[in-house]
């Protein structure tokens, strides 16, 4: 019997000093490293959300850069002075009896531009008449669209002409903007 007894006892003494170890090294190691696994989980989550933003923000940037050069690309000078004559350069089209038979260009009175209410924004009109095929009427307003300085078109009035069925009696109204005098003094 003493055997047993010890037997037994040696076995509660075991299972006993297993359940402490287990409990006072092995348990509170373990819910550590839980807490580690699970914190370390969330990171993880939070490095993928960051990741997405990322190249989402990327992505957008991107988009920005695009935006800014389309508007660049957009924006039209407004010079100073109305300089008639370069805009005469530019929209006067050659006069060649066949494309282009006759061309006008009119200038009217300068004045400021009742949209902008500080008064420095001027507007200065032109008309330009012809008589000529299609293509040359439609180069003009090409020509005017693609001018480095602000003009506006206006007014487009197209008639077939009276002397020929292949021609066109064109009026195109135009207003080259500039700034009006004293601005770009102001603005400095």
């Amino acid at each position: 019997m003493p055997t047993e007894r010890g037997t037994i006892l040696t076995g509660v003494i075991v299972v006993a000093g297993t359940a402490g170890a287990f409990f006072g090294f092995a348990w509170p190691n373990y819910r550590e490293a839980s807490a580690i696994t699970e914190q370390i989980d969330h990171l993880e989550r939070r490095i993928a959300t960051s990741d997405e933003q990322h190249v989402s923000l990327d992505a957008l940037a991107m988009r920005l850069s695009e935006a800014k050069l389309e508007y660049e690309g957009n924006l039209r000078e407004i010079p100073s002075a109305p300089d008639m004559a370069g805009l005469m350069r530019t929209l006067t089209l050659e006069i060649d009896r066949e494309r282009v038979f006759e061309q006008t260009v009119t200038f009217g009175r300068s004045s400021a531009d009742p949209t902008v209410d500080d008064g420095s924004i001027h507007i200065l009109p032109l008309t330009v008449d012809m008589t000529a095929r299609f293509d040359p009427v439609f180069d003009l307003l090409a020509k005017a669209e693609q001018m480095d300085r602000l003009v506006r078109v206006a007014s487009i009035l197209v008639e077939r002409s009276k002397d020929s069925e292949d021609l066109l009696a064109a009026t195109v109204r135009l207003e080259a903007i500039y700034e009006g005098p004293g601005t770009t003094e102001e603005k400095k």
